[in-house]
């Protein structure tokens, strides 16, 4: 059996769009152990994803702290990994390909790894992550389509104590605090006209989400003590929506690889992130200024979409089997 470790920190909407690159890697490397790296916010993600065997925590640690960065280097060599994938391809990746990891196999866009993928700024979408996996020697069956089936949780009766109607479309108002200029401010507007056109409009907050400016038309799904759905009990909620009409945050790139339909809102120039968006079968619409983008855009984009499923999907699939998630120290 050969270790393996696959290095994916974030954000978000990166990791949901590698998860076809995740199950290629599992693919390749049937019968080996998987180690995902990635950093706290994401734990109990990579630790439900079927297409690794366990989890690291990275810490992330400045430079200057070389008590942790130590750790890591220990961590790096103790386990003995026969193939690191740097799905990441940050400096900071770089930087332990450099001076943290023990001489060995290394994919990624690190000056003087094994498996070179040279950095292509003109690349797009899910292409670099296939061509990286092909430049590895993986075969690439599911990268250019990942698929969270197996995030989806069950969520019928909270949406049945929230007293949620069908069809109904999920709104995704906020952004992470950092990124305050990529929210759209016409959500109460689009809310209203939702409405008219017999949709219910639905908020599920997530925990990275600004959740202060929800349209006053808006069922708020949340947990029974009022708490924020974690990132499963989201999924179940977008997997059952019509629709979804959302900014450029990771719950609206949740629902895209989910396969929902929906519009996004993005501030122009909205670069890979759009291109993967679009390959995933949104609309999206660009603008430097989002206040500049009117309802009225919206709803054309609705229109437009292909609305010929189920209005209210079928109860989630049945989530693989999934491999026990460790967590090693760091």
């Amino acid at each position: 059996m050969q270790e393996i470790l696959v290095i994916k920190l974030g954000a978000l909407g990166d990791i949901l769009m590698a998860e076809g690159a995740f199950r290629d890697i599992r693919e390749h490397h049937a019968g080996d152990r998987i180690t995902m790296l990635t950093t706290l916010p994401y734990r109990a993600l990579a630790e439900r994803c079927p297409w690794v065997d366990r989890v690291w925590i990275d810490p992330r640690a400045p430079r200057w702290r070389l008590d942790r960065l130590w750790r890591l280097r220990r961590a790096f060599h103790a386990g003995r990994f026969d193939m690191v994938y740097d799905l990441q391809n940050s400096p900071r990746t770089e930087f332990y390909f450099r001076h943290l990891s023990a001489p060995l196999a290394w994919s990624g866009t690190a000056a003087g790894c094994s498996h070179p993928h040279p950095r292509d700024d003109a690349a797009y979408g899910l292409a670099p992550l296939s061509d990286q996996l092909r430049a590895a020697g993986v075969p690439v069956r599911f990268a250019e389509r990942p698929s969270l089936a197996w995030m989806v949780g069950d969520v019928g009766e909270t949406l049945r104590r929230v007293a949620v109607s069908s069809p109904y479309a999920v709104l995704i108002t906020g952004s992470s605090a950092r990124n305050r200029a990529k929210r759209w401010p016409h959500f109460e507007e689009l809310a209203v006209a939702l409405r008219e056109r017999g949709y219910a409009p639905v908020s599920a907050p997530g925990p990275d989400e600004l959740t202060s400016q929800e349209p006053s038309a808006t069922l708020r799904v949340v947990k029974e003590d009022g708490s924020w759905l974690d990132l499963f009990e989201l999924s179940g909620v977008l997997e059952r929506a019509a629709l979804v009409v959302g900014n450029d945050t990771g719950p609206t790139h949740l629902a895209a690889w989910l396969g929902v339909p929906g519009v996004v809102l993005m501030r122009e120039p909205s670069g890979y992130a759009g291109q993967a968006l679009t390959q995933a079968g949104m609309i999206v619409l660009e603008s430097a200024d989002l206040s500049r983008i009117q309802v009225d855009a919206v709803l054309a984009a609705i229109d437009r979409l292909d609305l010929e499923m189920p209005l209210l999907r079928a109860a989630s699939p049945s989530r693989p089997v999934l491999p026990d998630a460790t967590v090693a120290p760091t």
